[in-house]
C-alpha cells in the first residue's frame, strides 16, 4: 500500500487524462483518474483526496455535483477542487462551482507550467497543514508533561 498522496483527475477525454498524469508524472504522488463522476466516486472510497481536478462538463453527473457529494461526504476532509474547463456558461454556473467547493481554474487549452504550479501550491499547503496539526499535538503533549512537574 502507497504512503503517496493522492490526488484525484476526472474527465471525459481519455487523452486529456494522459496529458494531466503526464505533467504530475514528476510529483511524488498517486494519481487516481476517471473519465466519470460514477467512476470516481467508485475509486476514492475509503481514500482519502488531497486535491481534485475535474472538468465542470461530465456525462450523467456534472463535476458541480461531483464537487458538492465529495465536499459533504463526512468521512472525508474538505477536498480543494481545481475545475479543469474548456469553458464556463455564465456568471451563475462560475458561482455555483465556487459553491461546490473549487478553489481555483484551469482554462482548456492549458500550458503544461500552470497546472503543475498550482497543484504543487496546494500539495504545499496540505503539507504545512499536516506539519502544524503535528506541532499542535506534540506542543499539547510536553504542556501536559509540564503539569505532571
Amino acid at each position: 500500500m502507497s504512503n503517496k498522496l493522492n490526488i484525484l483527475v476526472v474527465d471525459s477525454v481519455p487523452e486529456h487524462l494522459k496529458q494531466v498524469e503526464s505533467i504530475l508524472s514528476v510529483l511524488d504522488i498517486d494519481l487516481i483518474l476517471a473519465t466519470s463522476a460514477k467512476e470516481a466516486l467508485g475509486l476514492i472510497k475509503n481514500k482519502e483526496i488531497i486535491i481534485a481536478l475535474f472538468d465542470i462538463h461530465l456525462p450523467v453527473m456534472n463535476g458541480i455535483e461531483l464537487a458538492k457529494i465529495i465536499q459533504h461526504d463526512k468521512n472525508r476532509a474538505k477536498v480543494p477542487i481545481i475545475f479543469i474547463t474548456g469553458q464556463v456558461k455564465d456568471d451563475l454556473e462560475l458561482e455555483e462551482c465556487y459553491k461546490s467547493g473549487a478553489v481555483d481554474f484551469i482554462l482548456k487549452p492549458f500550458r503544461d507550467n500552470i497546472l503543475l504550479s498550482k497543484v504543487k501550491i496546494f500539495l504545499k499547503l496540505h503539507n504545512q497543514e499536516m506539519q502544524i496539526r503535528e506541532d499542535h499535538f506534540r506542543l499539547g503533549l510536553n504542556i501536559s508533561e509540564l503539569y505532571r512537574c
